[in-house]
């Protein structure tokens, strides 16, 4: 007898809870396991909220719009969107906040379009949640409109709450608790002085939006690092060697040891540390910056072997310089604050503290002492959930429906994202923070929001898997099928290994198994796709599909290898890349008929 079909709450229409949603509807094309989805949101609109609201007009978004889609597997989705509904904006790296905020609501409309096509109750109930329980095996929720839901699923994507690290300051005149909307800044008099606490991408906000609307007081910039975030690259490019990321977790996965971290970085002006950013920038000489995002995924497999101890180590000396080299600044708003900088206009301080005077506040930095007469606190969002402001996710926590993980955020299974306190319950975004430490982009929230839907329809998450794909040789005419199986591995959360075999192309000893049998590189070029095997196969590279699968193999900095026998030299090379699956590709092209094809698919797939 079939399961029950259940109904499902998102809580929360922000891009985290958008994101469910689609992933949602993509699984319930193959699956009638939920048949009521409701969208709790406080807001009229579900998908911009404040940070991509009309409200923040003329601020651009930070992270470039390849990276910014919001379908698995799919991160350029965003960037075709703006080219076939803004043209005068096709190839800008950075829209403005308000052209991301449209593309959130589109898709809200594409939702309703498809579960009105797939017989899916889709509804919103707008209201500011205030209470969860239980009721039974049920969620009974309820908002200040006085509404009443009860469900049996929840999904917690409440987006980022501000951090407060100046407390001591609420209520106070001139203290503004929030930099979101930013058109709310505009109560601020253009000749005040305003101090903005934090340097990081929303305190750079605060100070290009009041720059930008002529404010003609000193600004200062204060943190405790007193650093600015690096510059992001004009040069960008996939990082060649992402397998060995993908290796290096897995080697923690089988032993948790951790070296200590070392102090590494010395500190440097602010206006010549961004100067010199900005060249590298550039000249594309930061091509750490393809390292950092080629790491994100592996970053929670990381995390999760640390110990606690180690973790709120971490995040007390080295997350905010973390910070200021993983998010970095767009290249654009760079340029911008070099001239704030050299203009005196505004002043990066390394600050100690910050207080209350009979008019204004006072920050203290070194031996200098400033005084302001606004303080803006834009240092980001608070993952401690006992301090993060929200009487709603105070009430679930006094209930013991959830529970604190023991670092920050919510105690959740990594790989779901379900409460280890009570089955049936997911949180999504900062609230993950602890389990996953890298929450902030775009890309990670869609990848957790796709094992969340998985979940939520009965099917499997697993651990990351590596699988060898192994092709005969000649095998090149499967390219074409590779590529659309390589593409729905990666976003099933698996890591694909490439290997050729090479026996016709390379003369070899008959009989050795000396571990010189086996040859293998990171596709660093596309070219290396074929490898070393001679002129044999060259005619191959002219056909599209093999150039689409050495295009793919380079972006994804796949491994690409070359075997000469599936001999124990052989065996060993897969045990030290920790291969969990093989496929052996045996049939030639030309002899396979579709049946065998969409066979070989269904299996890549994991169908």
């Amino acid at each position: 007898m079939s399961s029950p079909r259940l109904s499902v709450a998102i809580c929360g229409g922000g891009a985290c809870g958008l994101a469910v949603l689609l992933c949602l509807m993509e699984e319930l094309k193959k699956s009638s396991r939920v048949s009521h989805i409701y969208m709790c949101e406080k807001q009229p609109v579900i998908g911009p909220g404040l940070a991509y609201s009309s409200a923040c007009s003329e601020a651009i978004i930070n992270m470039s719009a390849d990276t910014m889609g919001l379908y698995p597997g799919d991160p350029s989705h965003f960037s075709r969107w703006v080219a076939s509904n803004h043209p005068q904006l096709d190839g800008a790296r950075y829209p403005p906040r308000r052209i991301y905020g449209q593309y959130l609501v589109s898709l809200f409309q594409t939702a309703k379009d498809d579960a009105v096509a797939q017989g899916i109750h889709l509804e919103v109930k707008e209201g500011e949640l205030i209470d969860l329980c239980l009721s039974g095996d049920k969620f009974v929720l309820r908002n200040d409109n006085g509404g009443k839901l009860v469900v049996n699923r929840v999904v917690l994507a409440l987006g980022n709450f501000t951090a407060c690290t100046q407390s001591h300051l609420i209520g106070h005149a001139g203290y503004v608790d929030t930099p979101w909307p930013l058109h709310d800044l505009s109560s601020i008099p253009a000749a005040s002085r305003v101090c903005v606490v934090g340097s990081r991408l929303s305190g750079l906000d605060v100070v290009l939006h009041l720059a930008q609307n002529d404010h003609k007081g000193p600004i200062y910039l204060a943190s405790r690092s007193g650093c600015l975030p690096s510059v992001q690259s004009l040069r960008g490019q996939g990082y060649k060697d992402t397998y060995k990321l993908h290796l290096l977790a897995r080697d923690l996965e089988y032993d948790a040891g951790i070296s200590d971290w070392d102090q590494f970085f010395q500190k440097r002006d602010p206006l010549v540390k961004l100067s010199q950013d900005i060249s590298d920038a550039e000249n594309g000489t930061n091509q750490w910056r393809a390292l950092a995002d080629a790491i994100a995924p592996n970053l929670e497999r990381y995390w999760s072997h640390l110990t606690s101890k180690d973790q709120l180590l971490f995040l007390d000396k080295w997350c905010s310089m973390w910070y200021t080299y993983v998010h970095a600044m767009p290249y654009e708003n760079a340029l911008k604050l070099q001239n704030l900088l050299r203009s005196k206009a505004v002043k990066v301080l390394q600050c100690s503290r910050l207080y209350q005077r009979a008019s204004g506040f006072t920050i203290t930095s070194h031996d200098e002492h400033i005084d302001v007469d606004f303080v803006v606190e834009a240092t980001g969002f608070e993952t401690n959930v006992s301090q993060i402001r929200s009487p709603f996710l105070h009430s679930i926590l006094q209930s013991r429906i959830l529970e604190a993980h023991p670092v920050t955020g919510l105690s959740l299974d990594q790989h779901t994202l379900e409460s280890t306190t009570t089955p049936g319950i997911y949180a999504i975004g900062s609230l993950s923070t602890g389990v996953h430490f890298y929450t902030n982009g775009i890309d990670r929230n869609v990848a957790h929001a796709s094992r969340i839907s998985r979940h939520l329809v009965g099917k499997p998450v697993y651990s990351p898997a590596h699988v060898a794909i192994i092709l005969p040789d000649g095998g090149m005419g499967w390219a074409g099928t590779l590529c659309r199986a390589i593409t729905t591995m990666v976003q099933s959360n698996m890591i694909p290994f490439l290997y050729r075999s090479v026996r016709q192309c390379c003369s070899r000893e008959q009989g050795s198994t000396s571990s010189d049998e086996f040859h293998c590189g990171a596709c660093g070029n596309g070219a290396n796709l074929t490898g070393q095997c001679g002129d044999g196969l060259k005619n191959h590279s002219s056909h599209d599909s093999d150039r689409a699968l050495s295009h793919l193999c380079q972006r994804l900095g796949m491994f690409t290898g070359e075997c000469f026998d599936l001999n124990i030299s052989f065996l060993n090379t897969l045990g030290e890349h920790h291969i969990d699956i093989g496929l052996l590709v045996q049939d030639e092209p030309r002899l396979v008929n579709r049946k065998t094809q969409v066979a070989m698919e269904k299996i890549c797939m994991g169908n």
